[in-house]
């Protein structure tokens, strides 16, 4: 989950690994991302969209947003344009987030998540011991005596080495 909380300026992300079984809880800022609007527009789902391009922690991303809906939000941290953003993709292909349906007044609602309760590490101490635990595994891979690679899977680029191509060997 990922929960923005504008009164702490702060989101709270809890993910669960499936490399390591282990659920990992962090907090990360929320800060004013630097978009770059452009004159670009497309159609997504009937309105009107104008596209804004970023770079966010080692990718490129293009969005679309609509001003048709009076928030400025987004999927996942993608936030702060004067618009609802319907779509972004990151440059390399390897991210889409795409509305596939506008619901106005919906009958269910959004559970409430319960997010105070764990305990939350930093953004750095969570990517030093991720990393520590995908090398870690890399080490087990190699004892085996078997060849191969593996790969980090991730939006954001935190371990170059193990997040681009095939990603590291063993």
């Amino acid at each position: 989950y990922l929960v923005k909380s504008y009164k702490d300026n702060l989101m709270y992300i809890g993910d669960n690994f499936n490399f390591f079984q282990k659920m990992y809880y962090y907090k990360d800022s929320l800060y004013q991302m630097k978009w770059k609007i452009t004159k670009n527009t497309k159609n997504i789902l009937g309105k009107k969209c104008s596209e804004a391009k970023l770079s966010f922690r080692g990718r490129n991303y293009t969005a679309y947003y609509s001003q048709d809906f009076g928030v400025s939000e987004g999927p996942w941290k993608f936030f702060g344009l004067p618009g609802l953003i319907l779509e972004v993709k990151s440059d390399d292909g390897e991210y889409t987030w795409i509305a596939i349906e506008i619901k106005k007044n919906p009958k269910e609602k959004l559970k409430n998540i319960s997010y105070t309760n764990a305990k939350y590490t930093s953004r750095q101490e969570f990517i030093k011991d991720y990393i520590s635990n995908f090398n870690k595994m890399i080490a087990k891979q190699k004892a085996t005596g078997r060849n191969g690679f593996l790969k980090i899977q991730n939006e954001e680029i935190f371990y170059p080495e193990a997040q681009k191509e095939f990603g590291i060997g063993y």
